[in-house]
């Protein structure tokens, strides 16, 4: 019987934080944690030194996917989502998820995935293959601005607030109003980022448009 190597996640995640390496053992053991974890282990700590320690091979993106829709709980989620999205960088590939899981019936639900990935869509809302989720974004946020008939969380709308400030503001965000909206909107960014979303969309039209002439030029020479 092989023995099981002893990890100690947080010196592991430590080790990789500051550019150190898994070594093949504990790379091992950890993949195998995630394939059959038990009810002692820390998914958060494994997911995130998983993806901080291996490359994202298919294999290893489909380990960590098929935690997505496991029972696994909330905060668990949150280092899947940081693993598959900020440290392996595939944030735009799990557009649909984010969205589904940062809707408001579902927040308090599922509170530190959903904050989690709220913080992802505000890192990633300004790139071109985040037009769509800006959009739907936009619809939610402008929802907010109409009477409710009930109470939607603040934490919800500060999560939103945010990512749309960042949207409208993008670099220029430097001391984020994210800290003191509370549940005060501002209504007066509507107009602002109805135009910003508009130009990306277009702009996203005319790529689309670019590509696929040069698929066809390179289709017919």
């Amino acid at each position: 019987m092989t023995k099981r190597v002893v990890l100690n996640l947080a010196k592991i995640n430590d080790k990789l934080q500051w550019g150190g390496r898994l070594t093949r053992s504990e790379a091992h053991e950890i993949k195998l944690r995630l394939i059959s974890p038990s009810a002692k282990d820390d998914i958060h700590a494994l997911a995130i030194a998983f993806s901080n320690g291996v490359r994202p091979y298919r294999s290893n993106l489909v380990l960590l996917e098929r935690l997505l829709n496991s029972d696994i709980d909330d905060y668990e989620l949150s280092g899947v989502l940081i693993g598959l999205c900020n440290n392996w960088r595939r944030a735009h590939k799990y557009c649909e998820f984010l969205l589904n899981i940062t809707h408001h019936r579902r927040f308090m639900r599922n509170y530190d995935a959903a904050k989690t990935a709220f913080v992802i869509l505000e890192k990633n809302i300004g790139k071109p293959n985040f037009v769509d989720a800006f959009e739907t974004l936009f619809w939610r946020w402008q929802e907010l601005l109409k009477p409710q008939e009930n109470p939607i969380d603040g934490d919800y709308i500060r999560c939103l607030n945010r990512v749309m400030e960042v949207a409208l503001l993008g670099d220029k965000v430097l001391e984020p109003l994210y800290n003191r909206v509370g549940k005060h909107i501002e209504p007066q960014w509507e107009d602002e980022l109805a135009n910003i979303l508009v130009q990306r969309k277009q702009k996203k039209q005319k790529n689309i448009f670019k590509f696929g002439m040069f698929d066809k030029i390179f289709a017919n020479a």
